[in-house]
């Protein structure tokens, strides 16, 4: 399960929610989550949330981890102190991604947590570097989230594979990924070079 503080304004306007709440809301939320998902009858009273005996049923029937998301090194520490895992930004530069897992390998060495940073990217492996890339740059220009093309994981399958032995090596064995293209074909093509 993933949990993420989120970062637009509007969201909690909408709900009456000062945004500036939001890291201590998580928090609070991580200890009771986990206290349900453990299949404990939880009573909690914190500044934020106050819920007397519930319990959650049917329990899943595998642990479930709990992964902090986030994009800033704030959200790595926070990973690292209160979860089970850390998904990076989509967005993140290699840069901030090298800085952030210090961060998380630290806070979460501090709180005795597992170690385990997930790489979050959008992805399209296409025929070739060329194709890959005139593929992409046709997504970008029409404003692809706010991103460029050095947040991606593009290009033929060599070099996809190269671009993950380069995060691999600052620490990322797992990858989440999700794919730019919309065309279902070409997601499918994209899919079946991942293979390689």
């Amino acid at each position: 399960m993933t949990l993420a503080n989120g970062g637009r304004a509007q969201a909690f306007e909408a709900f009456g929610i000062p945004m500036a709440s939001r890291a201590a809301r998580l928090e609070e939320l991580v200890a009771i989550v986990r206290a349900l998902l453990a299949g404990e009858r939880v009573t909690f009273k914190g500044k934020y949330f106050d819920i007397d005996g519930v319990s959650l049923s049917p329990l899943p029937r595998v642990p479930v981890s709990l992964w902090i998301a986030g994009t800033v090194p704030a959200a790595a520490e926070r990973a690292g102190r209160v979860g089970d895992g850390w998904l990076t930004g989509q967005n993140a530069t290699r840069s901030e991604l090298a800085q952030q897992i210090d961060v998380y390998r630290e806070a979460a060495a501090r709180a005795g947590r597992p170690v385990l940073p997930v790489l979050r990217r959008d992805i399209y492996v296409g025929e070739s570097d060329a194709e890959a890339e005139a593929t992409v740059g046709r997504v970008l220009a029409e404003g692809y989230r706010g991103t460029g093309i050095e947040q991606l994981l593009v290009g033929g399958a060599k070099s996809v594979a190269e671009q993950l032995r380069s995060y691999r090596a600052l620490g990322f064995e797992y990858v989440m990924v999700r794919h730019i293209v919309g065309d279902h074909d070409a997601m499918l093509r994209s899919f079946a070079r991942i293979g390689e």
